[in-house]
């Protein structure tokens, strides 16, 4: 399908002619609230490469899910929310499935999800209020329900959260608001209390075009598992590939919440389906050598689908830091398998022992990809 231009702005970039950017004097109004912030000039960090194909993808996927289940959701518009691009571009898309056109606006992720306030969300939360409240965006499939006015939040609409990845979008109060400060063209957009927070003088807009009932879909690399939630869900089937594919665990575990997202991100980034081959809980017997291996290093064995084992080894390095982001943990491969349709990778913790286990228990036959 092919997407437009609308209403003058330019998808990702700086708005065109038209558009309702505010101007360089525009007045700062400091958001009072919990989560938001004040940011100084900055500049814009480059759009992602080539993307009008990566929102062309994106939609097809949100289509791909309103197909799948066209009861209790609106047919005439769907919402696409990518934060993985930084908050001073476009990242919020209302698609108009009659007329194919698509508006592109700035939003602003939860606080929780962006810790150092760099403009990039790098981690999502499903976990409901405990001793503090939790300000960190979800992704998923969601579905606006209806709207309201608070204190807090101002005239924002309720979001119902249908993926297991935001389940508790209700609970915790998600919903799309207004954020009470305007920001300059090329600044990032505040950080909000969870919810997807839109420019004040657009919220109210957006907000009355896409209630009640309007899918809307956000990719990303799934939850950070509460350690007390962990192994409640750890056996859970999740969907975390873009193609809608899912974790395939065959009986196998894994209850490292960081292994479960690091591989979660790898399914983001490839397009492919992850397939755990071998977890930390699988059918070896007690106290054999790739149970206990997995166990004491928080590890993993799977295939990316479809993948060549060269094309996963420059995936793996060309975007390590964004698939290992606390820089602990490595991937290792050692053979391109073909019963299990992909290459045979091994994601694993680096810990001092790592290296002499790897050697011992694998019989040498691991290689270290990055």
């Amino acid at each position: 399908q092919e997407v437009l231009r609308a209403f003058g702005v330019d998808l990702f970039g700086a708005a065109e002619d038209g558009s309702r950017d505010a101007s360089p004097d525009a007045p700062d109004r400091g958001d009072p609230r919990p989560g938001a912030t004040r940011r100084g000039r900055r500049s814009t960090p480059a759009p992602p490469r080539d993307p009008v194909a990566r929102l062309n993808r994106l939609i097809g996927e949100a289509e791909a899910r309103l197909r799948a289940n066209p009861r209790g959701f609106r047919s005439d518009v769907l919402v696409v929310v990518d934060y993985g691009v930084h908050s001073s571009l476009r990242r919020f898309f209302v698609v108009d499935r009659n007329t194919r056109r698509v508006q592109g606006y700035r939003v602003g992720h939860g606080a929780d999800s962006d810790p150092l306030d760099s403009g990039y969300a790098q981690r999502f939360s499903n976990a409901r209020d405990a001793g503090r409240p939790n300000r960190a965006s979800s992704v998923g499939v969601f579905r606006t329900a209806e709207t309201f006015s608070s204190a807090q939040l101002g005239y924002a609409l309720r979001l119902d959260g249908l993926s297991d990845t935001n389940s508790n979008a209700r609970a915790r109060g998600l919903a799309i608001y207004a954020a009470r400060e305007r920001t300059r063209p090329g600044d990032p957009v505040p950080l909000s209390l969870g919810g997807p927070a839109l420019d004040p003088e657009e919220a109210r807009e957006v907000i009355e075009r896409i209630k009640g009932g309007v899918l809307v879909y956000v990719p990303g690399p799934g939850e950070e598992v509460a350690p007390e939630r962990a192994e409640a869900e750890h056996s859970a089937r999740l969907d975390v590939s873009p193609a809608g594919g899912r974790v395939n665990y065959r009986g196998f575990t894994v209850s490292s919440a960081e292994v479960r997202a690091a591989l979660q991100r790898l399914a983001a980034l490839s397009g492919r389906s992850v397939r755990v081959t071998s977890g930390d809980r699988d059918h070896v017997p007690r106290g054999g050598s790739r149970t206990s291996l997995h166990l004491a290093h928080r590890a993993a064995d799977f295939t990316l689908t479809g993948l060549s084992l060269s094309e996963a080894f420059e995936l793996l390095r060309s975007n390590r830091e964004q698939v290992l982001t606390d820089g602990g943990y490595e991937v290792i491969w050692h053979q391109a398998g073909t019963s299990t349709g992909g290459p045979h990778l091994h994601l694993g913790f680096r810990g001092p022992r790592s290296e002499t286990t790897f050697k011992t228990e694998t019989r040498g036959v691991y290689r270290r990809v990055n």
